[in-house]
């Protein structure tokens, strides 16, 4: 595998999918983001058992296709890499990142080994604010109980309708709703972990339009 890409790009990529990798060392290729080349695009995926984050980046120069896992330390030396550019090289053994005259050489293992989630997109969305997201999950958050033996008590309850988008969190004792005037063209509701959502929060701007699905026992956020 041999690409050029945007490092900052490729650095806000890495960055933003690692939020769902747990650093483990008995499980170093769960513990790494997998790589994957796609045409011109490079598509970056950290996942744990409840969380899947994709983002690609556009635009790369590929002159050999493949996939290949990038150690979590990536994220850093991306950032500190000099210049506009990266180059990544993998012979499946080690990746290389180089920029300028600046290089990193880095173990890896088969991108086969890494533990993918198998979702499908969803084959309807409703669409609603980034805004109107991180305003109802704040309002209701401290309402759960992430401790409770019952999961209803550890999670969020979202429903996004043409009238106006839910939260709903409840440990049992105490019971916090929040919702506002929305414009969405479809109607979904879904169960959130408190850790889950905590990781979308990190990655959802006001101004983001948000597409929300559902792909079988999966939440899907594009």
């Amino acid at each position: 595998m041999r690409v050029f890409a945007a490092r900052t790009l490729l650095h806000q990529a890495a960055r933003d999918v690692s939020y769902a990798v747990k650093n483990n060392p008995a499980t170093p290729a769960a513990s790494a983001i997998l790589l994957e080349i796609h045409s011109k695009e490079l598509w970056l995926t950290g996942s744990n058992p409840c969380t899947q984050i994709q983002r690609r980046v556009k635009d790369v120069d590929v002159e050999e296709e493949g996939a290949v896992l990038l150690p979590l330390k990536s994220v850093d030396i991306l950032a500190a890499l000099p210049g506009e550019k990266v180059c990544l090289t993998s012979d499946l053994q080690s990746i290389t990142l180089q920029a300028g005259h600046t290089v990193f050489n880095l173990p890896t293992q088969p991108a086969e080994k890494y533990p993918k989630l198998d979702i499908a997109l969803p084959a309807s969305t409703a669409q609603f604010k980034g805004k109107d997201l991180r305003s109802l999950a704040k309002a209701v958050l401290p309402a759960a109980d992430p401790t409770a033996a019952d999961p209803a008590l550890q999670c969020i309850r979202f429903c996004c309708a043409p009238e106006k988008a839910e939260a709903l969190a409840t440990d049992g004792r105490r019971l916090a709703v929040s919702s506002v005037p929305d414009e969405a063209d479809g109607d979904m509701s879904a169960f959130f972990m408190q850790p889950s959502l905590n990781t979308l929060l990190r990655l959802v701007r006001p101004s983001d339009k948000l597409f929300f699905g559902i792909s079988g026992n999966h939440a899907v956020f594009i």
